[in-house]
């Protein structure tokens, strides 16, 4: 095939942008392509009912630098939990919010 930059371009946007996609960006150091049929291995499982998975540091972009309105919606999600239950611990919060804190602490 003799595909310009613009085609080939709009066909990969065509393939990330649906809600469901067949492909997804990733990567932090450098910018990666991936299938969605390995999205397991990208992701992290945070809830099981509804599943539902994230991409672990989400408040990184592809080029490593923090976007700071996400890291400030996770930040004050983990704080609130502590303020409203003291001496909660990092066991009991993990249990019961499926590993967010865990994704908070990687960053």
């Amino acid at each position: 095939m003799n595909l310009s930059n613009g085609q080939i371009y709009s066909i990969v946007r065509r393939m990330t942008d649906p809600s469901i996609p067949l492909l997804f960006w990733s990567g932090y150091s450098s910018l990666v392509l991936v299938w969605s049929g390995y999205l397991r291995s990208w992701t992290v499982l945070v809830s099981e009912s509804p599943i539902t998975r994230i991409f672990p540091r989400r408040w990184i972009d592809i080029a490593g630098l923090k976007i700071f309105d996400v890291w400030e919606a996770a930040l004050r999600a983990v704080i609130g939990v502590i303020v409203f239950r003291p001496g909660i611990s990092q066991v009991q919060y993990c249990h019961n919010h499926r590993g967010s804190l865990l994704m908070v602490h990687t960053g």
